[in-house]
Order: structure tokens, then C-alpha cells, then sequence
């Protein structure tokens, strides 16, 4: 656990995406939460031995299974947006299986408590913004859409923090499959203009670094739109977007035991951006 600025904390060990606690006058705002049982149990012990010594909030970026599977261990209301708080409750009380099964795939020894796990859905969902004040803490939860239609942001205003999820990642392909590239790169280029006060990003997955952290994802975007754009000018079909996928693998290392994996996202990602383009019109 870093501390990285007064009261706010930063986690990046876990498996899964980064995860944060905000310290308040009432408690912690949590953002996100660790997938596995154990870490999750871990991160919120850590928490209740430090002041305030309660959580108060779980902030959910998204409905990525990495982000959202510890909630019911943090044992606090959980806040979302709208879509996410949808795609949630449409699950019922229990996860897909193939959700648990691709995690205890991973860490076998996991897998009987990973099979316990229920869905915990937002008590709370945000159409746009929220904004918490506590003392004085201002967290504000803000709907910035581009990895998910339902993604957010955390910002500390005060200590110049920003959390933004898988809007930005570092050393690793983004998720595009569900993605609004368009309003992606909006936001974050409205972040590079200082609409919000940065001093540390914290990127979904990745080291901890500043707001031109960003600039490495919007690069893989604009790549990704401009290759997929010249396939839809040459009146290439869809299924032409294997022919993207080995240039976007270079960009990172990969694993042998991981490479299926990653082509298969990196594929799916360009299909969709091939349909986003071409439903929007946004091909020339």
C-alpha cells in the first residue's frame, strides 16, 4: 500500500486492476476492489487499522469482473454509474460461471471461495456526477465514458489525485470491445487542457505517474482508429481486421501462456472499433 498524497492510498500488487482508498472524516472511499477473496480480505484489514478505521464507500469504475468480484468483501455501500448498476443487477446474485472459472483457472487454490462469491450491485448509481464532502475531502465521481459506456473517474480536487480505471492503462492493451473510442479521446484530451487539477494519475493498470501517463493510450487509440479507418476507405470487410492485430501486439510484450488471450482481445477490440466507425459514420 502507497500513500500518495495525505490520507489517499494506492494499491498496485493485487491481480487485477489498481485499486484505491480515500481517507474522509467518515470513513474510506474505496475505489474498486481486488478480485481474489484473500486480497480482498487483506486490502480491507489494512484499511480498518488505519484512521478513520471504517469504509464508508466502494466506488465500482466499472463492471469489469477485476474491479467489481471483492465488493461483498469490503462489507460497504457500493456506488456506480447507471449502466454499470444495470449490467450488475442483470446478473442476479451470482456470477456468470465462466467469470469464475477464468479466475480459478488462474490461482486454483482460489477457486472454492471464488465459487462462494455473490454479486454485490451499486445501492447507489450516478448519471453524470456526484460530488462528496467530508471535512475537508471533496471526492468527486465524475461519468467519463471511453473503456465502458459506464466508466468514472475519482478526482481529489484538493490533492490533485485522479483516479481514472482503464481509461488509462500503461504496459498493457486497453479493452475495446465495449469502448467509445471517440468520447475516449475527448476526455482525455480534456484532461491534457487541465479541465481537471492533476498532479498524480492513477491508471487502471500500471505504475502510479502523473496526467502525461495519458498520452500513451491515446496514441493506441488514434493508431487503432486510423488503421481500422483505412481498411473502411478501401472498402475492406470486417473480417479484415486480422490483418491489424499483429502490428497492435508489438506495441507490448506479451507471455507465451497469455498470447491467445491478448489476440483475441485485441481482435475483438478492432471488430468493434471497425463497427463504430462505420455506425457513426466516421470514416473519412
Amino acid at each position: 500500500m502507497d500513500e500518495i498524497a495525505p490520507g489517499i492510498f494506492v494499491e498496485t500488487r493485487y491481480r487485477g486492476a489498481n485499486i484505491g482508498a480515500i481517507a474522509t472524516d467518515r470513513g474510506f472511499v474505496c475505489v474498486d476492489t481486488p478480485p481474489y477473496p484473500a486480497d480482498a480480505r487483506e486490502w480491507r484489514a489494512q484499511l480498518l487499522q488505519r484512521p478513520p478505521g471504517r469504509i464508508r464507500y466502494v466506488v465500482n469504475l466499472d463492471h469489469h469482473r477485476d474491479r467489481v468480484l471483492g465488493n461483498m468483501w469490503l462489507q460497504a455501500p457500493v456506488i456506480a454509474h447507471d449502466v454499470t448498476g444495470e449490467k450488475l443487477r442483470g446478473y442476479g446474485h451470482v456470477f456468470p460461471q465462466l467469470i469464475v472459472d477464468a479466475l480459478s483457472a488462474r490461482d486454483p487454490s482460489a477457486a472454492a471461495e471464488l465459487a462462494k462469491v455473490r454479486i454485490v450491485a451499486p445501492q447507489i448509481t450516478i448519471a453524470e456526477r456526484l460530488t462528496l464532502f467530508d471535512g475537508k475531502r471533496t471526492v468527486a465521481i465524475m461519468h467519463m465514458p471511453g473503456p465502458t459506456p459506464g466508466a468514472l473517474w475519482v478526482h481529489c480536487p484538493e490533492a490533485q489525485v485522479l483516479f481514472t480505471g482503464d481509461s488509462v492503462v500503461l504496459g498493457t492493451h486497453p479493452w475495446l470491445a465495449e469502448a467509445d473510442t471517440k468520447a475516449w479521446l475527448d476526455n482525455l484530451a480534456a484532461l491534457r487542457r487541465n479541465r481537471l487539477r492533476v498532479r498524480v494519475l492513477v491508471p487502471g493498470r500500471g505504475p502510479v505517474g502523473d496526467k502525461g501517463s495519458a498520452e500513451a493510450i491515446a496514441n493506441y487509440l488514434r493508431l487503432v482508429r486510423g488503421r481500422v479507418r483505412g481498411l473502411l476507405q478501401s472498402g475492406r470487410p470486417r473480417t479484415d481486421t486480422s490483418t491489424l492485430v499483429s502490428e497492435l501486439l508489438r506495441r507490448y510484450p506479451i507471455s507465451n501462456e497469455s498470447r491467445e488471450r491478448v489476440q483475441r482481445r485485441v481482435r475483438a477490440g478492432l471488430d468493434h472499433v471497425y463497427d463504430e466507425l462505420k455506425t457513426t459514420g466516421d470514416e473519412s
